[in-house]
């Protein structure tokens, strides 16, 4: 599970704890269910557990702020009606309770529950997008109850781990028994830029401030001593998913149809937030600063905190033992993430054109500023305010259009992940160059050990990398999965719009990653290189100081060997009349000996040498004159 306490240890619950099911009729068919289909145990484990930590702190701060009128969530609703859609957004379970009651009797009409009737008693199709933001209970038992939603789709948008235990249950359906068309889940990762990059460690666990909570990572570039390091950035896991009935795949024209969209909240910054992020940061701060850094402001609301645990983790084992949900009071606690989207979040989804009037009028619209983090907003302000007129046609028909949006905004985010991910390589791709190994540099023991530690820490980050980018490879492996493609496999043109272009963008965004994590596997090896060279010259070097030492044990050698036979006789003794023996003897072998040794390493192969570039040209150039001689005394002859 994606969560987490403060120990390794768990600390057990009662079950007086968990969300009573009499009021929820969805959750507890869902409960039936859990042993036909085991990945439903997660979910509703994470529903109806009321007494962990995070889930109080979230509930505490969106009662105390009135944010979303006091509930975590929303629920808009996106109504289309030719070439217009209009929208409502709910705020609470009770009020989104009282819509459908209204609606179920205002649109009763003699073709069946979901024709909509107009102030003149004429039925017309009623073709409703829900979008629901993060995972209140309330909301999805009503949402699942009156939609009558394949639970499987709420299951799949709280899972977005890589991978945790064997206990764990991911969901993951044969590819035969789903269509794109009216189910998937897909994918991808929201990039912050980390102002203060001690905001966001890799020795602790945090998370996003949600009832369904995500995975907060750091990403680790290769940081090189000829670089200056860049801004710091995380990833944060994400998840949206599509889901309408299976009766909708192949529809009749002017039919009704419901659809869902399962999103995340966004991460936000206050006014106190924008000005921390607004300035300069020092890299190494304490951690007492880091601290009071993080303690959220009087004016912080839900989005601009995240949770964490209160202290880092020693260890990666006890990091990674720090899942589950049952967090007790006192071992998780809120802080701001002190964090930006990633080059402003994601573009407008609106393709610019200045040829025609809507085109026009959709550039106007984007001269406003917006909350572009937001998938909600975002997705509410492309689909009733920027003006599609074809795309419009196409959904009335066509539910899994209405997704056209949502898929262009994954994609736009795999592509940021794609152009982070070259910028590390790229960067990275310097390792060699700035830990060259070099015989006329001669580093103390000490400077020897910084220097490879700097190495072992760049081959880590590396490493890291690699790592990153199988799971991501793995993503974006299901999310093709997911809309119907495989690589190298070619675009189905048969599909609806928003699917033959999620085909194409998820197609090029592979093509573009493949070629990444070949780099990177390099790196690795390179990165294994140059730590197995820097050891070789090590050992060279320490190979010479034991040459040295060899050198001067040959050179003590003769005054040893000569003390030793003249020490058979009292006449050699120092102070006696023969003393100076010994050092006639052996000052001159110890001399010869030495110069053997040091310019001599080979005698067989310089000998070779001086009679080749020495003794052999003076003995020719002798000879050549004596018969110069010769041939001068016979001409003068």
């Amino acid at each position: 599970m994606e969560s987490f306490t403060s120990s390794s240890t768990l600390t057990p619950r009662s079950n007086s704890a968990s969300l009573p099911l009499k009021d929820f009729p969805y959750l507890q068919r869902l409960e039936r269910l859990q042993s036909a289909y085991p990945a439903l145990k997660s979910l509703l484990n994470k529903l109806r557990n009321q007494q962990d930590e995070g889930r109080r702190l979230v509930a505490k701060r969106y009662s105390d702020s009135g944010l979303h009128g006091g509930s975590p969530g929303r629920c808009a609703i996106i109504t289309f009606k030719g070439d217009d859609a209009d929208h409502e957004v709910f705020y609470s379970a009770e009020d989104l309770k009282k819509y459908f009651t209204k609606t179920s009797d205002d649109y009763a009409s003699p073709n069946g529950e979901n024709a909509e009737a107009d102030e003149n008693g004429v039925s017309s199709p009623r073709r409703r997008l829900f979008i629901l933001e993060d995972m209140d209970p309330p909301m999805v038992d009503i949402l699942g109850q009156e939609l009558r939603i394949n639970p499987v789709i709420f299951s799949e948008q709280t899972n977005t781990w890589n991978s945790t235990d064997s206990q764990s249950v991911p969901f993951r359906s044969l590819a035969s028994l789903r269509s794109p068309k009216t189910l998937f889940t897909l994918r991808y990762y929201e990039i912050r830029t980390l102002d203060d990059e001690d905001s966001v460690r890799t020795d602790k666990n945090q998370m996003t401030h949600a009832v369904n909570r995500r995975k907060i990572e750091r990403w680790r570039d290769v940081d090189l001593p000829s670089v200056e390091p860049d801004k710091r950035h995380a990833l944060v896991r994400r998840a949206m998913s599509f889901w309408t009935s299976e009766d909708n795949e192949n529809l009749e024209p002017n039919s009704s149809w419901d659809a869902l969209i399962l999103v995340d909240p966004p991460m936000d910054s206050c006014a106190d937030c924008a000005l921390h992020n607004g300035q300069k940061h020092p890299r190494d701060k304490s951690e007492k600063q880091v601290t009071l850094e993080g303690k959220p402001s009087p004016i912080c609301t839900a989005s601009c905190l995240m949770l964490e645990d209160p202290n880092p983790y020693k260890t990666r084992k006890d990091l990674w033992a720090s899942r589950g949900w049952n967090v007790a009071p006192g071992q998780i606690h809120e802080v701001r993430h002190n964090s930006t989207p990633y080059h402003g979040g994601c573009v407008s989804l609106v393709r610019p054109s200045l040829t025609n009037d809507i085109g026009v009028a959709n550039l106007a619209l984007m001269e406003n500023h917006r909350h572009t983090a937001s998938p909600l907003d975002e997705l509410l302000f492309h689909m009733t305010k920027c003006k599609q007129p074809r795309l419009n046609a196409k959904t009335l028909d066509t539910p899994v259009n209405s997704a056209f949006y949502m898929l262009n905004f994954i994609a736009h985010h795999w592509a940021h992940q794609i152009d982070l991910i070259a910028y590390g390589v790229g960067n990275g791709e310097w390792f060699a160059d700035d830990h060259e190994a070099v015989f006329e540099s001669r580093p103390s023991l000490k400077e020897w050990k910084a220097e490879l530690a700097q190495v072992s820490l760049a081959t880590k980050d590396i490493n890291y990398m690699r790592r990153q980018l199988s799971r991501f490879d793995r993503a974006l492996t299901l999310n093709m999965e997911r809309v119907g493609v495989k690589v190298h496999q070619a675009i189905n043109e048969d599909l609806p719009p928003a699917l033959r272009n999620a085909q194409e963008d998820f197609l090029t965004i592979a093509s573009r990653l493949g070629p990444l994590r070949e780099r990177v596997d390099d790196l690795t090896a390179i990165a294994n290189e140059v730590a197995s060279l820097r050891a070789a010259f090590k050992s060279i070097q320490d190979g010479e100081q034991s040459l040295r030492l060899s050198l001067f044990a040959a050179i003590i050698f003769p005054l040893t060997l000569i003390a030793s036979m003249l020490s058979m006789s009292d006449t050699y003794l120092p102070g006696r009349e023969h003393f100076w023996v010994f050092w006639a003897a052996s000052i001159p072998l110890a001399l010869v000996v030495g110069i053997l040794m040091l310019g001599f390493r080979r005698p067989e192969k310089e000998a070779r040498r001086l009679w080749q570039h020495h003794v052999s040209p003076k003995l020719a150039s002798t000879r050549l004159a004596k018969q110069q001689r010769k041939t001068l005394a016979h001409e003068n002859v």
